[in-house]
């Protein structure tokens, strides 16, 4: 009867203790499990790809003819478009010739910074934040 007893009581306290369900708790995340309560570094985030939607940028000094495009993300230089390939409406996918892909490694905001180059020697420049979209594998932005 006392190991029937102990088996009992092991029961009850492991229900009542309960195991943590781990799993990935960032809600923007693309694999969010809104029944995890621990965190078990597994979340993954959405890819960013950058595009030119249009090829003049109008800088300060007038329009110029844009052929190449230097990115940074959180400072950290992450490619090159060139050359430059126009998307009036986005790019078919994220692997689309012409634009560059980054994948976001966590869920704050990511800092971007594009320097714009001229085929004249002008320069230009356009910036942004982007996070990951929980449901979005791939973010779409628009350079200038």
């Amino acid at each position: 009867m006392k190991p029937l007893f102990l088996l009992a009581a092991l029961a009850v306290a492991f229900v009542f203790t309960g195991c943590k369900r781990e799993g990935c708790t960032q809600s923007n995340a693309l694999n969010f499990d809104s029944t995890a309560k621990k965190d078990d570094g597994t979340c993954t985030y959405s890819k960013v790809t950058f595009y030119a939607w249009t090829e003049t940028f109008f800088g300060t000094t007038g329009p110029f003819e844009v052929v190449k495009i230097d990115l940074s993300v959180n400072n950290v230089p992450v490619g090159t478009i060139e050359p430059v390939v126009v998307y009036f409406f986005g790019p078919g996918n994220c692997n689309s010739a012409g634009t560059l892909t980054y994948q976001l490694e966590h869920s704050d905001p990511h800092n971007w910074n594009a320097v714009l180059h001229g085929a004249n020697g002008e320069i230009g420049h356009s910036s942004g934040v982007v996070s990951s979209v929980r449901g979005t594998d791939c973010v779409m932005i628009e350079l200038y």
